[in-house]
């Protein structure tokens, strides 16, 4: 009974025999990939590794207290990590980016209003900034752009505008922590001078109690006063919240499409499907 299979001897022989149609196969699709490698745009990637900082050590009292920051590690946790990915993927930091760098235009973004192309914008932008957390508490950010230089610029940017929102943050709850003491302070001297008007009015026998309650006062006073000078210099003088091991630099040469990969694949794959296809086609 004939079949329609081949045995292992006829396949041998018929690649044998048509290997000049596989080689022109070969040889016709790789030419096809190198075209479409070289009409296709090219990209480039750019990325930066940051390290958290231990929020503890922007504590003032970290900052003033002596020694007490050898008690502290200088690198943060996971928690940390999660916390620097978590201001990048703010919609407020992604759009800052977006009109920093004119991505609405980038990408080509179409709508019958500003805010409409920018929500679009926003949300390919999400897609192509990619985020890994790395081991080692490190965390990656990175992008590829048609421009090595706009990939760099946008991933440095991301970072800086991390640093300054956890700043900014620190400072906030310091500038809060000032005005509650300059109101304590403020309530404090009004005490001591309500004390002051009393000892003229009130017979000598209270000028003892009045007196102590003024340098109780005094010492209340001197020491928020304390508080708040170091708090003055806490808010000028706040870490960065983060390390940056790698910054982002343009790349020379294009990260997509990887050409010799391409073709390297493209050519085994080639083999395969041209072998199978002479051999379809001389099935008996």
């Amino acid at each position: 009974m004939q079949t329609s299979s081949f045995n292992l001897l006829d396949i041998i022989f018929v690649l044998q025999k048509k290997w000049k149609t596989i080689a022109i196969f070969v040889l016709l699709s790789l030419s096809i990939t190198v075209a479409l490698l070289f009409l296709s745009p090219k990209y480039y990637k750019s990325h930066s590794i940051v390290i958290p900082v231990n929020p503890v050590l922007a504590d003032k009292s970290n900052l003033f207290g002596k020694n007490i920051q050898g008690l502290y590690s200088f690198f943060g946790n996971s928690d940390d990590v999660e916390t620097l990915a978590g201001i990048v993927l703010l919609d407020t930091t992604l759009y800052q980016l977006i009109d920093e760098f004119k991505l609405i235009n980038y990408y080509k973004c179409s709508g019958n209003s500003i805010a409409e192309k920018r929500k679009k914008c926003l949300s390919i932008f999400k897609k192509e900034l990619n985020i890994q957390k790395r081991a080692d508490r490190q965390l990656e950010l990175s992008i590829y752009t048609t421009d090595a230089s706009l990939s760099a610029s946008i991933i440095n940017k991301a970072v800086l505008i991390v640093q300054q929102t956890e700043m900014n943050t620190w400072s906030l709850f310091y500038k809060n922590d000032v005005l509650k003491m300059d109101s304590a302070i403020d309530a404090l001297k009004l005490q001591f001078q309500q004390n002051e008007n009393n000892l003229l009015k009130s017979p000598s026998t209270q000028n003892e109690l009045i007196a102590a309650s003024n340098k109780n006062i005094m010492e209340q006073i001197n020491s928020f006063q304390s508080t708040a000078t170091q708090l003055h210099l806490a808010i000028e003088s706040i870490p960065s919240p983060l390390y940056i091991m790698e910054k982002a630099i343009p790349s020379v040469t294009p990260d997509k499409p990887l050409f010799v990969t391409n073709l390297v694949i493209v050519f085994f794959v080639s083999i395969i499907l041209g072998s199978m296809l002479v051999l379809l086609l001389n099935r008996k």
